[in-house]
């Protein structure tokens, strides 16, 4: 598909601070994490714009930004949260098809955005897969099941993110693809979240955190003229 805008001009996260900027670390008191990946983030980039947004929905019962009603599952919360950094993503879902996190996963693939990382960054979009037996055929494989959004990122590859949970809402929880296996570490702190609805892990038991079910990370802030 051919570009329809230049993206040259967003941001890249995978880069340091230069020409003298002053490397910031996040003062928001439930960020905690530095903004990590091949150096830091600075503030008040359009990234850091879709974490805070994205962390001002734990707070509500409703999926309502800045006057915009969203659905209560996982693509409202990622609309959501791009919606608060003046991105608009859905005006695109017409030029593809499927559920909505198909359609994200879809978005990145056309302008060659999806990748794969421990280290993914801050504002990205997380797809995982088989998150639960979506055509109630007891079988795996049920792609594109769930999406969330990176909210930071430690040098040791702890993620935190946000996603919507069927039972809690909005939810800010973790994974380590460093150590996809661990659960919690020996002090009882959480590594992986548990994802898999667990009603449907007899299908297959091993494969159950957040780690295990991910499939990958979409910088969809560089999807050209998303801005609403």
């Amino acid at each position: 598909m051919k570009s329809r805008g230049n993206i040259s001009s967003l941001p890249d996260s995978r880069g340091s601070a230069e020409n003298g900027d002053k490397v910031i670390e996040s003062s928001h008191p439930q960020l905690g994490d530095r903004y990590v990946r091949d150096g830091y983030i600075l503030p008040n980039n359009i990234q850091q714009q879709i974490v805070e947004s994205g962390i001002s929905l734990t707070k509500k019962n409703r999926l309502t930004v800045q006057g915009k009603d969203f659905a209560q599952d996982c693509t409202g919360t990622v609309l959501a949260a791009y919606w608060g950094a003046g991105l608009n993503p859905v005006k695109y879902f017409h030029l593809y098809s499927g559920n909505g996190v198909k359609r994200l996963h879809d978005m990145g693939e056309a302008y060659d955005l999806n990748y794969f990382s421990s280290l993914p960054n801050p504002g990205d979009v997380i797809i995982w897969d088989d998150t639960y037996d979506r055509d109630g055929n007891g079988k795996w494989g049920d792609p594109y099941t769930h999406a969330g959004v990176v909210v930071s990122v430690t040098e040791d590859g702890q993620i935190t993110y946000l996603h919507y949970n069927y039972a809690r809402g909005v939810v800010l929880e973790k994974m380590n693809l460093n150590r996809p296996d661990t659960y919690t570490d020996s002090n009882g702190n959480q590594v992986n979240s548990a994802m898999r609805m667990k009603s449907h892990r007899y299908i297959k038991p091993d494969s159950w955190l957040s780690s295990h079910l991910v499939r990958g990370f979409i910088p969809l802030y560089r999807y050209p003229e998303i801005e609403r």
